[in-house]
């Protein structure tokens, strides 16, 4: 339920481990087909106008901050079923259209899990515990440094969680958040 001040009961209750987070658009019947023919149709051409929603959704000051752009990582295995790494696409474009470095390396999912659209809220909090890595070979050369982390869609939050968190760990500063579109 949201309150008068746009925050629900469950997220004010709740710790987060990244300190903003931007979306560009609802997660609606339109939307959420766009975002599936981009992700497994290979209609990679859906990428610009992503980018234009996230240029009219978000001021520029929300990215000026920001060092480095880093995607919400993919398995291998993932990314073979794709053809692509989805979430690495949208930082490069970010990366292109701002002029700020990404890293598309700094944290990896190093387990396969179950697709967390097709649990239910308390079973995708769990299903992604400590699964991401942050890339040893990065280890002191980001402390206290502003991150922009990319991900399509924000439904629970429990991915953009587990990766906020274990950047955390490591010395990131500040971790700024922007999807595609955000679940109901």
């Amino acid at each position: 339920m949201i309150t008068a001040r746009g925050i629900c009961d469950q997220c004010r209750k709740s710790k987060f481990y990244y300190d903003r987070i931007r979306v560009a658009g609802i997660y609606d019947d339109i939307l959420k087909q766009a975002i599936h023919l981009y992700k497994y149709s290979y209609r990679w051409k859906l990428i610009s106008n992503f980018m234009d929603m996230i240029q009219k959704s978000i001021a520029k000051e929300y990215i000026t901050d920001t060092d480095y752009i880093v995607p919400v990582p993919s398995t291998k295995m993932d990314i073979k079923k794709k053809g692509f790494n989805h979430t690495l696409f949208i930082a490069m474009n970010i990366s292109k259209r701002y002029h700020v470095p990404y890293i598309k390396d700094l944290v990896k999912k190093t387990k396969e899990t179950k697709p967390q659209s097709s649990l239910k809220r308390k079973e995708r909090l769990q299903n992604l515990k400590d699964c991401f890595k942050f890339n040893k070979k990065y280890r002191n050369k980001l402390k206290n440094r502003n991150i922009l982390l990319c991900d399509d869609v924000y439904t629970t939050g429990s991915t953009i969680q587990e990766v906020a968190r274990e950047l955390k760990k490591h010395g990131i500063r500040n971790i700024h958040v922007l999807t595609l579109a955000r679940g109901l």
